[in-house]
């Protein structure tokens, strides 16, 4: 059993793998096959973005 440690989350230190198993991590890959964005965002940690944060990204730019 895991250890919620009092906060009812999972510890932080797992990785995507863990949580969601790694057919659904191939699954969502499939999904955003050629999407370079959505990738992008995977690969910083960013999933579950929605379209407003997205188009944030998108618009925004280094000073």
């Amino acid at each position: 059993m895991r250890s919620f440690r009092g906060t009812n989350d999972l510890p932080l230190f797992k990785d995507l793998s863990y949580y969601n198993g790694s057919v659904e991590v191939w699954k969502y890959l499939e999904s955003i096959k050629g999407d370079d964005l959505l990738l992008s965002l995977l690969l910083a940690g960013k999933v579950n973005t929605s379209a407003d944060h997205r188009r944030v990204i998108l618009e925004s730019r280094s000073v």
